[in-house]
């Protein structure tokens, strides 16, 4: 298959028409509209595969009513971290009230942009304060970290002495303990763990139909640097962690306050689609179990890089060194690298969750107890006193559902992979008029041309080997015809049509071929001298035109090249 043929049969129109045309302003002409559409197939091509490599995504929301919907886990926290009655214990340990034994101790957990935000620690915040109150807090804070773990769980709030009642659906609750640096013991109802492992329902809407509890602040228990009275409640998802920390709805005494629920879910697409989520918890950061502790642990690696120790009020998943909240230029230190990175940022990987529950907290309140309500409960006269003291140090919250509607906003691949080949077949077809064949025959033509190449390149360096420049080699298409001319063959050994120049240029270059070259024409000369003019015996056997099968003008262009070389061929025409 020539290249004609290939130009004839291509299913390619303007390809065809380039081979068919027998005018040569036609075929540029065809050529050029062929180029002029490939330059545009091509830039659309690419207009479609930058945004492609984008991976954009769009968000459908879809709005499902349900007929039960899983209830939220709530967390209770008081906004007194110690009671006041305990507070011996920061100078003495040992004066620290023992544990509850049906307290189940967890832990220490502390606390939507793509931006992760950044968390500043309590300490920070006592800074901008009153110089007195500040130097009165910091020194509580270094005390209270001292204590151990258990020691701050049994000076802090019990949980029958935060909850005085709660019921879900008219059915008693439980509660799972965490303790927390800033509010102390906080209670989670309704977690997802290895202990509760059933999710309680919701089945109506409305406040008879919710979490219903009677939480007792204790306010006379309060000590000096607690600044607020109330409750902290934080909402959130079964399965997470809670955060009162950065989460959170503070709630007043004195009041029953209402909290009604409407939830939203947020899914979205891991890498390599723009938010480049994780699953906070599971299989890419089984360690770290939300966003909030993920951006902790970036800035202790931050801290302990510039500082050599890390801040005690952060959770971290590596065993550093605390700093000293004693030490001034350690102190100094975090402070300073928080005022920077508060400045410049963080280079925190902290990516956004691929799923995330908001349950849109609607939140109203109303004065509570009444004094009738106060009187039917306790039995007896109204004592003012007694009143507005139960008044102070109670709230009483309920928490449910205004709609079992869910609004779920779902993230989606704005092009899927059939798209894209969808796109590449609809602009070659529309610019070029190819389709899946006019591709395989494309594949064949450019193999035929790399073949061509690939064979035209061996023959250049078969040609340019040194060893087929003398006579006597083995014989290939590529020897000159001076190799062996008497044998019967000889003439069949001859270079490529497109190689004669090249032939030419080497056989003339070397000395072996120049002498075989004035062998063959002193042979030739001596032997038509001999003959009569008419015979043609010896000059048929001789005659230049077999040499190799090359044109008559050839062997004169070879005696042309050849220096100091002049003779004539009688009765033979070149």
């Amino acid at each position: 298959m020539n290249s004609k043929e290939i130009l004839l049969n291509s299913s390619v129109y303007a390809v065809s028409k380039i081979g068919k045309s027998k005018c040569v302003l036609n075929k540029v002409m065809w050529l050029l509209i062929l180029f002029l559409a490939f330059l545009g197939s091509s830039y659309q091509i690419y207009l479609f595969m930058k945004v492609y490599l984008e991976y954009p995504v769009i968000v459908n929301l879809q709005i499902d009513q349900q007929e039960r919907i899983s209830f939220p886990a709530v967390t209770v926290c008081n906004m007194n971290r110690m009671k006041f009655m305990h507070a011996g214990c920061l100078q003495n340990p040992s004066k620290c009230p023992k544990p509850v034994a049906d307290e189940v101790f967890v832990g220490s957990i502390p606390g939507n942009s793509r931006q992760p935000p950044l968390i500043l620690p309590e300490r920070r915040g006592i800074n901008m304060k009153k110089e007195n109150e500040s130097k009165a807090q910091l020194e509580f804070l270094k005390k209270y970290y001292k204590l151990s773990p258990y020691n701050r769980n049994s000076a802090g709030y019990l949980r029958d002495e935060v909850i005085t009642s709660c019921s879900f659906n008219f059915k008693s609750c439980e509660f799972r303990h965490s303790l927390n640096m800033r509010y102390g013991n906080c209670y989670t109802f309704n977690p997802l763990n290895s202990i509760f492992q059933e999710l309680l329902m919701a089945t109506s809407v409305g406040p008879i139909n919710g979490l219903e509890m009677t939480l007792s602040v204790d306010p006379e228990q309060y000590l000096p640097i607690s600044h607020t009275v109330g409750m902290r409640i934080v909402i959130h998802d079964p399965s997470d962690e809670p955060d009162p920390e950065d989460k959170g709805i503070n709630i007043a005494p004195g009041y029953e306050t209402h909290i009604s629920l409407k939830e939203t879910v947020m899914r979205r697409l891991p890498a390599p689609y723009k938010d480049k989520c994780v699953f906070y918890g599971g299989e890419d950061e089984p360690l770290v179990k939300s966003r909030t502790l993920c951006v902790q642990a970036c800035i202790q690696e931050y801290s302990f890089a510039r500082c050599g120790c890390v801040d005690p009020f952060f959770w971290t998943m590596s065993t550093y060194q605390h700093c000293d909240t004693s030490n001034s230029t350690e102190m100094n230190c975090l402070d300073t690298l928080m005022k920077y990175l508060a400045i410049n940022e963080t280079n925190c990987q902290c990516p956004l969750s691929c799923l995330s529950k908001h349950y849109n907290e609607q939140i109203t309140r109303t004065l509570w107890p009444s004094k009738a309500y106060f009187l039917e409960t306790n039995f007896r006269k109204i004592d003012e006193k007694a009143f507005k003291t139960y008044r102070n140090s109670h709230v009483r919250v309920r928490i449910f559902f205004s709609t079992l509607e869910r609004s779920l906003y779902e993230q989606k691949a704005m092009f899927q992979e059939s798209e894209m080949y969808g796109c590449l077949g609809g602009e070659f077809a529309l610019w070029l008029g190819l389709s899946l064949f006019a591709f395989c025959e494309l594949i064949e033509v450019l193999l035929f041309l790399a073949n061509h190449l690939i064979c035209d390149f061996k023959e250049r360096i078969d040609l340019f080997s040194i060893k087929y420049w003398s006579c006597g080699g083995i014989g290939i298409n590529l020897h000159y015809a001076t190799e062996c001319p008497l044998t019967e063959y000889w003439h069949l050994k001859k270079p490529a049509s497109h190689l004669i120049h090249v032939w030419l240029h080497y056989v003339a270059s070397n000395q072996q071929s120049r002498n075989e070259i004035f062998n063959m024409i002193g042979f030739t000369l001596a032997n038509s001298q001999k003959n009569a003019p008419g015979s043609r015996t010896v000059h048929t056997r001789f005659r230049l035109a077999p040499l190799a099968g090359v044109s008559s003008g050839v062997f004169s262009a070879l005696a042309r090249r050849l220096p100091s070389v002049s003779f004539c061929l009688p009765h033979c025409s070149l």
